[in-house]
């Protein structure tokens, strides 16, 4: 089957908003633990939260942070509106309702915001609070998978119109943005195995 083929079922299938709705889904559920772990932390400071699973992915430490609300709000409540927004995108979407231009330019704009939240906390997490949280990373993970995924779709859709200058380098970045996605995530790990190789060095028999 030529690549042609396969991109037009692809198109037909309506696979981004299958990815919306269950990217949205996973990033909502993660953030709706760390929502139920946060409150039963936070009632009982000595309670062991599932989420602790050793000593660098020990959610408490992330969930008594001031970042764990830097922005006003509990970031585990952004994520829960941003998810639920996605969710009911990807379902509009499969209905079959047409989105204006405005919409997705809204889209990328406010999916990069939110990664650059996710940069900052990630930062945050490892060189300031020395710890991490799995809902957490799982939260990342969806919001990274649903900003490239997106783009790509948008690009493809014929929704991005820029001039020929810009246009190269938005085709570069569809071309190769499953190696962007894949460094992207290589690179979280590696800076994290880097940091705290003092305790994950033992596992590779260092």
């Amino acid at each position: 089957m030529s690549w042609a083929k396969i991109k037009k079922n692809l198109t037909a299938l309506k696979l981004f908003p299958v990815f919306l709705i269950l990217f949205g889904a996973f990033g909502l559920l993660a953030s709706g633990a760390i929502a139920v772990e946060k409150e039963h932390l936070l009632k009982n400071p000595q309670t062991e939260l599932i989420c602790n699973l050793n000593p660098i992915y020990s959610c408490s430490n992330v969930f008594l942070s001031k970042q764990s609300q830097a922005f006003g709000v509990s970031n585990e409540l952004l994520g829960i509106a941003v998810f639920a927004a996605l969710i009911t995108l990807g379902v509009t979407m499969l209905a079959g309702a047409k989105m204006k231009n405005w919409l997705w330019y809204t889209y990328l704009a406010g999916m990069l915001a939110f990664m650059g939240m996710v940069v900052w906390f990630f930062g945050q997490s490892v060189y300031v609070i020395g710890s991490l949280c799995i809902f957490c990373s799982c939260v990342w993970f969806s919001a990274w998978t649903l900003t490239t995924t997106g783009f790509a779709w948008i690009y493809d859709s014929g929704y991005l119109k820029v001039s020929k200058k810009y246009d190269r380098i938005l085709k570069f970045i569809r071309r190769n943005i499953i190696t962007i996605w894949l460094v992207f995530l290589l690179t979280l790990v590696g800076l994290v195995l880097n940091h705290f190789w003092y305790y994950y060095g033992q596992y590779f028999g260092q």
